[in-house]
């Protein structure tokens, strides 16, 4: 079937015949039920309309030197299983061009860092960005060729600019920045996920209902380096300026993350394009060249430290940033357990709507009512099994979730907090970063030496 859409998708009659032949008849299908056939119409209204969108948004892509002009679609395949509001981030092959990826989510944060990297490249850095062009309700990105493989000398730049890169997403308060959305290319490394490139300051009871864990404005939550976890107990890391190459899950990229039984598990070796090879060597050269990693960290941060002004004059009060309420694997297994009523209903027991029901009963009464709020967004979300997705203003404290627009859950906005790390931008917090780097690379070797 999705072959069928796919060769369809540069013919409009062929595309509806097919539309129209899986709305008709998969729903009337005795094997399957309404939300499976509820599935396939999602599948084919998302290709329809990201086809539309592109057909309307050529010219503007045409101008801004994404793709080239006249260059055609030769496929189009979903990238990313996790699916917001409806829709899967799709990948369009292009015959003339770098693959083209459509998102559709807002593309403030693509911009911004286009923005930040002209301004950079002023102050003597080079931190490259994705081409993309933003229409507000989605937004287009060029494909960024993984250098696989590098030159020492290049290595020891691409530490460098991983250093400047970490020193401008903890000033942003960036988030979610691990190895799926970093790419290496020749001359470092590039962001190809930037909708949590600024992310607000969430209020005590919030952070303690949807992040499980107490706010600290001082952590680190750039995801960058040295991002640790444990999996079938196993350490990996997921950074997205250390991994490397680790053993997890066949397809991390799944949108059902389910935890299964350890026996039945299959785990399999995934490989980072965020690291590189060098001199036959897979490596994450911020790690390997760590000092020079650190480097540039420093060297960005004295530079931004004389101009924060013009830095922070380039975040629009308007800009538009996705906020990960709860982890993606949360939303997932309860996507799971939703599955399990289509294919099991005679035994599905609903948890995961009482697993969100008895949640609120552990929230701090002065957000009980946003919390009952946001718990009815997200139970509509996974009904349409989507993994629920909110956002935040640039200059704005409120949530905006759903339909809803939510006070309280956070104490500063983006810019509040931009602004609070720049006022703070100074050798001791300078020192104190790269003490916490170093701290975290020493505690990291020895794991390994222990686990040798």
């Amino acid at each position: 079937m999705m072959e069928a859409i796919q060769q369809a998708q540069g013919d409009p009659d062929k595309r509806e015949c097919v539309t129209s032949w899986m709305q008709r008849s998969l729903g009337k299908c005795a094997v399957l039920d309404a939300t499976l056939s509820q599935l396939v119409q999602q599948v084919a209204d998302e290709y329809a309309l990201a086809w539309t969108r592109f057909c309307s948004d050529r010219i503007a892509l045409e101008a801004s030197g994404v793709i080239e002009a006249g260059a055609k679609v030769s496929e189009v395949r979903i990238a990313s299983a996790d699916k917001h509001h409806g829709q899967h981030v799709l990948k369009l092959s292009m015959q003339e061009s770098p693959a083209l990826f459509y998102k559709p989510r807002p593309g403030s944060g693509a911009i911004l860092l286009q923005s930040l990297s002209l301004l950079l490249e002023q102050w003597g850095f080079m931190l490259g960005a994705a081409p993309a062009v933003d229409f507000g309700s989605h937004h287009w990105m060029a494909e960024v060729p993984y250098s696989s493989t590098l030159n020492r000398s290049q290595a020891l730049q691409y530490a460098y600019n991983g250093g400047v890169l970490y020193g401008l997403a903890t000033l942003l308060n960036a988030s979610d920045l691990h190895f799926e959305n970093i790419i290496a290319s020749s001359s470092g490394p590039v962001v190809v996920d930037c909708e949590t490139l600024c992310q607000p300051k969430f209020s005590e009871p919030a952070a303690a209902h949807l992040l499980k864990r107490p706010h600290d404005e001082h952590a680190d939550g750039t995801s960058l380096f040295l991002n640790l976890d444990t999996y079938c107990n196993q350490p990996i890391d997921y950074g997205g300026l250390s991994c490397v190459d680790m053993w997890f899950r066949k397809d991390p990229y799944a949108g059902l993350q389910v935890q299964l039984a350890k026996d039945t598990r299959k785990l399999a070796k995934h490989s980072s394009r965020s690291a590189v090879e060098v001199d036959g060597i897979r490596q994450a050269p911020a790690v390997v060249h760590f000092d020079r990693f650190v480097e540039g960290f420093v060297a960005f941060c004295e530079t931004a430290a004389a101009h924060k002004n013009e830095l922070f004059g380039l975040i629009d009060q308007a800009a538009l940033f996705r906020i990960p309420l709860r982890a993606t694997r949360v939303y997932a297994e309860m996507i799971s357990e939703r599955l399990s009523e289509v294919y099991f209903s005679s035994y599905a027991n609903q948890a995961w709507g009482r697993y969100l029901s008895s949640e609120i009963e552990k929230v701090d009464e002065a957000f009980k009512l946003t919390a009952l709020a946001i718990l009815e967004v997200e139970r509509e979300e996974i009904e349409s099994l989507d993994i629920p997705v909110a956002y935040v203003r640039a200059g704005s404290r409120d949530l905006q979730f759903g339909h809803a627009v939510l006070a309280g859950v956070f104490d500063q906005s983006p810019l509040e907090m931009i602004q609070r790390r720049l006022d703070g931008l100074n050798q001791n917090f300078i020192r104190d970063r790269v003490t916490m780097l170093r701290t975290r690379l020493a505690e990291y070797d020895a794991q390994k030496i222990a686990l040798a």
